[in-house]
């Protein structure tokens, strides 16, 4: 994972994001595998309203605190699913023995983006 929070996101900034491959999704947890790659990432090509969910507080005082990069598909299908059994606040992985919630950036992510 890219260690960042949100008053040093990367905006406007190009930076290699570590790929993951997800093994496994219970209906809660992501079971994620690093994939030994990293994709680039050209924040300056963000909009808006991504870069302002990327750096916002959320209730509970919850703020980013890294980048991955996952298949889409397959984070969209198993995003899907948490949200229609009422888990997407439970929807994460665990990365050096912390748990992490899962989110896309962009908050209009859907499973036709």
């Amino acid at each position: 994972m890219l260690s960042t929070i949100r008053t040093t996101f990367p905006k406007g900034l190009k930076v290699n994001v570590p790929c993951y491959h997800m093994d496994h999704f219970n209906g809660k947890n992501l079971e994620l595998t690093p994939e030994g790659q990293q994709l680039e990432v050209d924040f300056a090509r963000f909009n808006a309203l991504s870069i302002a969910n990327a750096t916002a507080i959320y209730r509970n005082g919850w703020e980013i605190r890294g980048l991955i990069s996952v298949e889409s598909w397959p984070f969209a299908h198993a995003l899907h699913a948490a949200s229609m059994d009422g888990n997407t606040h439970r929807f994460g992985s665990v990365f050096n023995d912390v748990w992490y919630q899962a989110a896309p950036i962009d908050p209009r992510f859907t499973l036709s983006a």
